[in-house]
């Protein structure tokens, strides 16, 4: 009696595998293998982390922030000219201005001021000093509207022992304080 009852136990275990499978009656049976993640093709939001976690770059490259904010640093430019209320560079500092487009891909506005950047020697070290050049200065600061883009600068001066290959990395806080991702780095030279 126990053995027919094991007997039903393990037929009624068993027929949810064989209904389950594609067997020709031949002893072949079609299995398709499990999918894994791996397997699944990415969605939209698996892209744009795709994009954003590529975080060093070259100059002229763009960052995509997972919220659809794009920050791309175009040029860093040498500045030779200065207005009369500038603090001009000693002889041993290359005067420089970082330019940046900030392009509001997302469907919020951004605080540009949650923005900030840090200049340094990218060979030799040397962290640059930050000042503002009045001619065709364009702060980091105000709102951007959903859609819309800013041209927006960074000027700052760095030792000539430096040499002139510049890191460029962008930071950004959020309202609450935290850091909002790991930061994009820029590398290029003063132009």
């Amino acid at each position: 009696m126990k053995i027919r009852i094991y007997a039903t136990v393990a037929a009624i275990a068993l027929l949810p595998l064989t209904a389950c499978s594609n067997n020709d009656g031949g002893g072949h049976a079609d299995v398709e293998p499990k999918k894994t993640a791996a397997d699944k093709p990415a969605d939209d939001a698996d892209k744009q982390k795709a994009a954003a976690s590529k975080t060093e770059m070259q100059v002229g490259d763009t960052f995509r922030y997972h919220d659809g904010i794009k920050a791309t640093v175009t040029s860093i430019e040498q500045v030779t000219k200065f207005s009369e209320y500038d603090s001009k560079p000693s002889p041993d500092e290359i005067a420089f201005r970082i330019n940046i487009k900030f392009d509001n891909g997302s469907k919020q506005p951004v605080d540009l001021d949650d923005f900030s950047i840090i200049a340094e020697g990218a060979t030799k070290g040397g962290e640059a000093a930050v000042t503002t050049w009045d001619a065709g200065s364009a702060e980091i600061t105000g709102r951007l509207a959903a859609g819309q883009t800013a041209a927006k600068t960074e000027d700052g001066v760095l030792e000539k022992k430096y040499g002139t290959s510049m890191l460029v990395t962008l930071q950004r806080t959020t309202d609450d304080g935290t850091v909002a991702t790991d930061d994009p780095h820029w590398t290029g030279s003063i132009q």
